[in-house]
């Protein structure tokens, strides 16, 4: 097929997106969770996408479109990564990296790490094969300690009184919400009385991921990252 003739660029409503169904829901919610912990810890964002076909696309220019389409990433710091794997032409993955993230994502990083998970794949254990991905990729992100937001290069005595002061608001903040919790509330359901008073269930999900993300379940879309060309074929 041409690329004239070809299917549009996907639109991804999430951090996977299974187009070739080779994931179950649950497998789909930990990897998410994975992805959601590690944007929080690094800020990077991350993309998977599971296609039946590229369209005759290659994958490289397949996945960076994906990429420059949706926004992964953050538009300050261009720190987006796009997984996708092909289950037919062009069957194979890759990894395509944000333009300022390349230079801690290498190319040869990113091949190292897709190749480490291909046997996975080729052995129709996709959600194994995507988890080994991201186990690589949260090890060379840790391995630096460049956090890929925009921060002042240098700090004043305004900025350490400003920060002092943010600091002592919020154990204000959190005394105060600490006796609403512990003191407050539980008066007024005692209050209450009898049989009928409520009492108050907190839950987590702790996903088995490997990383142990907390999912919010809510997607607020990409932050508007680009990409230049960078990543790897696996």
């Amino acid at each position: 097929m041409s690329t004239a003739c070809a299917e549009p660029i996907p639109k991804l409503t999430g951090y996977v997106n299974d187009f070739a169904n080779v994931l179950t829901p649950q497998q789909e919610q930990y990897l998410t969770d994975s992805i959601e912990a590690m944007e929080k810890s690094t800020t990077v964002e991350i993309a998977i996408i599971t296609v039946k076909s590229t369209d005759g696309r290659s994958k490289a220019m397949f996945t960076t479109k994906i990429g420059d389409t949706n926004g992964v990433g953050k538009a300050s710091t261009d720190n987006g990564i796009v997984i996708l794997w092909s289950e037919s032409n062009e069957r194979g993955g890759f990894i395509a990296t944000g333009r300022g993230i390349a230079s801690t994502l290498t190319d040869a990083k990113v091949v190292r790490i897709g190749r480490s998970s291909r046997q996975y794949f080729d052995a129709g254990q996709h959600y194994k094969g995507f988890n080994t991905i991201l186990g690589g990729i949260n090890t060379e992100l840790n391995a630096t300690t460049t956090r890929y937001v925009s921060t002042p290069k240098e700090k004043n005595i305004n900025h350490v009184v400003s920060e002092e002061l943010s600091f002592g608001t919020i154990v204000i903040i959190l005394l105060i919400v600490l006796i609403l919790i512990f003191i407050v509330i539980p008066a007024v359901i005692d209050f209450g009385g009898g049989s009928g008073s409520g009492s108050f269930r907190s839950s987590s999900y702790i996903g088995s991921s490997g990383f142990g993300g907390f999912s919010s379940g809510d997607f607020g879309g990409f932050g508007g990252g680009s990409f230049g060309g960078g990543g790897g074929s696996f």
